[in-house]
């Protein structure tokens, strides 16, 4: 007897509890869901001998969907923090003036030493893999990445570029 009543209920009212959850939620598959949900906890509440009203049914509904505009802005506040969080550990204000400082230094650089340091500590290839690319053997691209080395060690010793970044900021 109880399951009957429950699935006529449930034949009756489901295309309106799905058709309301779809309008609150603007997703059809999370619709769904919550619907499911909305008819699993009205199925219990029958079986501990509660009535199968729609008011409750509706109140039930709109519980859930308010757990799932709960759920769906904690997603949206820990994201936002993570992203926050990763920015300032990623790039504390001493990082971005080195950055700065190590950019101006690479474009003072020839071509042909930006492009080995570039190949090898940014796009990260192997003496090998920069040696087939450039056209030459892996002890030239060895000789060439340590003089582009130091000529860039040379300049970010240079107080006159430090003092150009620093000037920045002032």
């Amino acid at each position: 007897m109880a399951l009957e009543s429950f699935q006529r209920f449930y034949a009756d009212h489901h295309p309106l509890i799905l058709t309301i959850a779809h309008q609150r939620l603007g997703d059809f598959a999370l619709a769904e869901d919550i619907t499911s949900e909305v008819f699993r906890i009205t199925w219990e509440h029958h079986l501990e001998g509660g009535s199968l009203k729609l008011p409750w049914v509706y109140q039930t509904l709109r519980n859930l969907v308010a757990n799932q505009y709960r759920h769906a802005q904690r997603t949206v506040d820990v994201l936002s923090f993570l992203q926050r969080e990763n920015m300032e550990t990623a790039m504390p204000d001493d990082s971005i003036e080195d950055a700065m400082l190590v950019r101006k230094a690479m474009l003072s650089l020839s071509e042909a030493d930006r492009e080995i340091l570039m190949m090898t500590y940014w796009e990260d290839l192997t003496r090998s893999e920069a040696a087939q690319i450039l056209g030459c053997n892996p002890a030239a691209v060895r000789v060439r990445l340590f003089r582009a080395k130091e000529r860039l060690r040379s300049i970010l010793r240079d107080p006159v570029l430090q003092g150009a970044t620093e000037g920045k900021d002032a």
